[in-house]
């Protein structure tokens, strides 16, 4: 009986211990440790976009746009576009027209879309100066414009975009006054040795080594704006 007792103290004794010991909570896995910093991150831009900075205004748009940091809202996210596209952003510009088309958190309207793609392509947005191009080549949303489409190409192969320097090409090649020499220069800074090929059959060596040239010396960060 007294070696019973001493040994049910101690079991008694063990169990307080782990009763009243706490529980460990278990650590946050690395993805929900990501999704928490996104949370607190939004926090703080949204704090900033509201005291007018344009840059945390845009970053609050795509956060509500692909719902990071926050959940999903494309409402919210026209709102916060709407205000950095205001203050002259061009990429808010372009999810705006993005959204106008496909009726996104704002009904469609593609009138409205084309203004934020044309105005994205003026303050130097590539893709938007791109899709210009295509608009005004192919009159989508607006009337066909031949000029209009070359220019908008050239603005964005100048940036250094392939599928605009590959179009030229081909607009070079097919207008009313081709022009082999110039067609030869885009098709080689689109890297498109197929058509530098077959263009360079009807060039002269004196056209050639002119067109090398202004390849050698083609820097796209010079016509970005």
């Amino acid at each position: 009986m007294n070696r019973v007792l001493p040994m049910a103290l101690s079991w008694l004794l063990l169990l307080g211990i782990l009763v009243s010991t706490p529980v460990l909570a278990k650590a946050p896995s690395a993805e929900e440790r990501q999704l928490e910093l996104l949370a607190i991150w939004y926090e703080i831009r949204e704090g900033v976009a509201a005291k007018g900075d344009v840059e945390a205004k845009f970053d609050v748009g795509e956060a509500n746009y692909h719902g990071r940091g926050t959940g999903a809202d494309h409402a919210k996210a026209v709102h916060w576009f709407s205000r950095a596209a205001n203050r002259g952003h061009a990429q808010a510009h372009y999810y705006l027209g993005y959204m106008h088309a496909s009726g996104l958190g704002v009904s469609t309207d593609p009138e409205k879309s084309l203004q934020h793609y044309l105005r994205a392509a003026e303050l130097g947005h590539l893709e938007a100066q791109f899709y210009m191009a295509v608009a005004y080549e192919g009159g989508h949303g607006l009337q066909a414009d031949p000029i209009a489409a070359l220019r908008w190409y050239r603005v964005a192969a100048e940036q250094g975009d392939p599928r605009a320097q590959n179009r030229l090409g081909d607009l070079y090649i097919r207008g009313n006054e081709p022009n082999l020499e110039e067609a030869y220069l885009w098709y080689s800074l689109a890297g498109n040795g197929e058509r530098i090929a077959e263009v360079r059959k009807a060039l002269t060596r004196s056209q050639i080594a002119s067109a090398d040239g202004r390849v050698r010396a083609f820097s796209p960060a010079t016509f970005q704006r």
